[in-house]
């Protein structure tokens, strides 16, 4: 026995043992510490969003919006009992933690249609996978379906990008706001049809209305004239009797107008005293980096401006087919300035015989950089009370309209859309809504494009990690091995 006991002396007095005991002892420490840190970490909502697009992440502008939201709102997700979409009910439980005024609730309209049934007006039926967002308060709601929660590229079956941010924080702003401000496109000049867009302004809450100016007055709810590419020229009552006074109370304004236009001297007169000249060229870009596809498709070069902020921030590109330029007569006089929003390259120029087929620059042309795209703003008084301060008249003049047309809305990856719904929204003073982005889906690819990096790559694979882990288990062997 006494045999025995100093055997088991001797083994725990190995160095073997002490090592061994003293890894146990770590391991099992390490371990504790784990459930420790775990068990800390869930009394926290702490969340991190490592996905490659920020899936999970809300822009600055929603957060703003949860953060002023003063009003509750419940958000209900139609779905049969397990049948969530996990990253669907993430994004909106985001929502929750955010906002004390947002509830989430899960519903199925399957075994609860008399509460559904109170959301289907037009009695088509809400299916599983909707939601409804509403303000209990006041009863305004409003449905997104889940096809609504992905946009497709141009032509194509599959989603291209993830706009559920851009739903549902529309649709709260929707059901919490108590003005839905109105937007009038003139009709009675030849304008261009811009119908492309009205989904767009649908889902950020714009009412749409038409207006003739040569047989209305512009109505007391009308926030924003859009005037697209006319081609017939304005009466003089039009502009003194109408658009004067509109101006005079604040009204905002988006001009649009297209190279191959006829001759509007009225309009054009009038725009000159607001601080524009109308060039009649077309403009063609010299600078390969600075056109998409042809030279007359311009990719222009984005100025410093409250509606460009973030189109500037994120580096993001548009797209300008067809564009006829316009000089800028002063930057400020009186209490009119004038600001450039988009501009073309040094290497460009404006070409004023619109007949040529030749492309190149020719005499009589126009030396670039160009103004395609200006923002004025007049500051207004009332001058029956000590020149009390009124709201700002808001101007903004584009030498292009196809840039909200079919042809380059169907185009991915521009920031179009956004240019001009940061427009309106900068003429009702909302900058919270400037701007949220779609979320790409397209899978990331690694591009090899030539034989070098294959060789490269191979070697990391084949050679240089084998070799590293070979290393690594040598010295953890050696050192074992002299334990």
């Amino acid at each position: 026995m006494k045999e025995l006991m100093r055997k088991i002396r001797r083994f725990f007095s190995t160095n073997k043992m002490k090592y061994g005991a003293n890894a146990a002892v770590l391991t099992a420490a390490f371990i504790a510490i784990l459930i420790v840190i775990n068990l800390i970490v869930g009394q926290f909502p702490m969340r991190k969003d490592l996905t490659k697009n920020q899936m999970f992440s809300f822009s600055e502008q929603t957060v703003n919006i949860l953060n002023e939201l003063q009003q509750p709102v419940n958000i209900y997700a139609l779905y049969g009992q397990g049948q969530e979409n996990p990253f669907v009910m993430e994004i909106l439980e985001r929502y929750n933690r955010y906002s004390r005024n947002i509830e989430i609730e899960v519903i199925d309209s399957v075994k609860s249609p008399g509460f559904v049934s109170r959301y289907d007006q037009e009695g088509k039926g809400i299916s599983n996978g909707s939601f409804i967002v509403e303000n209990p308060e006041t009863g305004n709601f409003r449905i997104i379906r889940s096809f609504e929660l992905v946009a497709f590229s141009h032509g194509s079956q599959s989603a291209d990008s993830l706009v559920a941010e851009q739903r549902f924080t529309s649709a709260i702003m929707y059901v919490s706001t108590d003005k839905t401000p109105t937007v009038y496109f003139v009709e009675g000049h030849g304008q261009s049809d811009l119908s492309a867009i009205n989904a767009d302004l649908e889902r950020e809450n714009y009412e749409i209305k038409t207006l003739n100016l040569v047989t209305e007055d512009i109505p007391e709810d009308a926030d924003v004239l859009i005037i697209a590419a006319p081609t017939r020229d304005f009466g003089a009552d039009e502009i003194n009797e109408k658009l004067d006074k509109f101006f005079d109370v604040g009204g905002g304004a988006i001009f649009l107008f297209d190279p191959a236009r006829e001759e509007l001297p009225i309009l054009e007169d009038y725009l000159r005293e607001w601080g524009v000249a109308l060039n009649r060229d077309i403009v063609v870009e010299g600078n390969t980096n600075r056109f998409f596809r042809v030279p007359t498709f311009l990719v222009p070069v984005v100025q410093s401006h409250e509606i460009t902020g973030i189109i500037r921030s994120n580096n993001l590109m548009m797209i300008m087919p067809n564009t006829t330029s316009m000089d800028i007569l002063f930057n400020e006089s009186e209490s009119i300035k004038v600001n450039s929003l988009l501009k073309t390259s040094n290497n460009s120029w404006g070409k004023t015989d619109l007949e040529s087929i030749a492309i190149g620059k020719e005499d009589g042309d126009i030396q670039g950089p160009l103004d395609i795209a200006v923002a004025i703003t007049r500051a207004n008084y009332d001058v029956r009370d000590n020149y009390r301060p009124l709201k700002e008249t808001k101007i903004v003049v584009v030498g292009n309209s196809s840039f909200l047309g079919d042809e380059v809305l169907g185009l991915t990856g521009h920031a179009n859309v956004d240019f001009f719904m940061n427009t309106l929204n900068w003429m009702q003073d909302e900058e919270t809504r400037i701007s949220i982005r779609p979320k790409s889906l397209r899978p990331e690819r690694m591009n090899i494009t030539s034989y070098s990096q294959v060789l490269t790559y191979a070697a990391l694979v084949v050679i240089v990690i084998p070799l590293i882990i070979f290393i690594l288990g040598g010295v953890v062997w050696l050192r074992r091995r002299h334990l």
